[in-house]
């Protein structure tokens, strides 16, 4: 999909008695797509408080950010498996989360991570339109 588009479908269902077509439905796809920021790809040797953020442009025409979902793969504390675990502003989960929030940065503490790990973090953002894909 496309982002800024506006999609259109319809069920159209066929028997031996006869067709019956459904009524048109749309939804739009949101402008306002995270690009991640930090920390960038490949990068070693950061702290392990880190911070992740993540650009928004809010010039869309759903207005603003009102939420966020950070997803990250990799072992940390406390969990068997490698993911992908959400952040739910306090921990990790397995569970989808969204933690409703205008924020462009998240600050996650040491605990949250284990030393020597290689981790793949992406962001996806809310807005009045829902839900964007992860970035």
């Amino acid at each position: 999909m496309t982002a800024g588009t506006r999609y259109y479908n319809r069920v159209v269902a066929t028997n031996t008695i006869g067709t019956t077509t459904g009524k048109a439905v749309s939804f739009e796809t949101s402008t306002n797509l995270p690009t991640l920021v930090a920390p960038s790809d490949n990068t070693t040797g950061i702290q392990m408080d880190t911070t992740f953020s993540w650009p928004y442009n809010s010039g869309g025409a759903a207005g603003g950010q009102t939420g966020y979902s950070l997803k990250l793969s990799g072992n940390v504390p406390g969990h068997s498996g490698t993911g992908p675990w959400y952040w739910t502003g306090s921990g990790w989960t397995a569970t989808q989360t969204w933690v409703a929030s205008a924020a462009q940065s998240v600050t996650i503490p040491q605990a949250f991570f284990s030393p020597n790990t290689s981790y793949t973090w992406s962001v996806a953002t809310q807005d009045a339109n829902g839900q964007g894909p992860y970035a």
